[in-house]
C-alpha cells in the first residue's frame, strides 16, 4: 500500500507558521525553538524575518534571544490569512 505524503510547504507558508508561532506565544525564545524538529524548520526563516522587519530580537547570549512580532509581521499574518480565504473561496487552493 502506498502512503500519501503531504506536499512540502511553500516558503511563504513556513514564514507564516513562524510568525504565527511567535504570535501565539507572544514571543518565543531561541532555546524553545530547538526542542522540536518542527521549530527547526521555522528557525531557518528567522534571519529573513528579521531582515524583512517582521520580527525583532531581544535578549543576550546567556538567556537566548527572544523574538517578538512587529507591526509589519502582524500585517503579513492578516494579509496572508485574507489571501488564503479568498483563494479557498474560489476553489483555487
Amino acid at each position: 500500500m502506498l502512503k500519501k505524503y503531504k506536499p512540502k510547504k511553500h516558503k511563504l507558508e513556513l514564514m507564516r507558521e513562524a510568525l504565527q508561532t511567535i504570535k501565539d506565544k507572544d514571543r518565543i525564545q531561541q532555546t524553545m525553538q530547538d526542542r522540536k524538529s518542527y521549530n527547526q524548520r521555522i528557525r531557518r526563516h528567522i534571519p529573513e524575518l528579521m531582515i524583512k522587519n517582521f520580527i525583532t530580537s531581544s535578549g543576550d547570549k546567556k538567556n537566548g534571544n527572544n523574538y517578538s512580532l512587529t507591526k509589519r509581521g502582524i500585517a503579513y499574518l492578516n494579509n496572508y490569512d485574507m489571501i488564503m480565504a479568498f483563494t479557498t473561496s474560489f476553489g483555487i487552493i
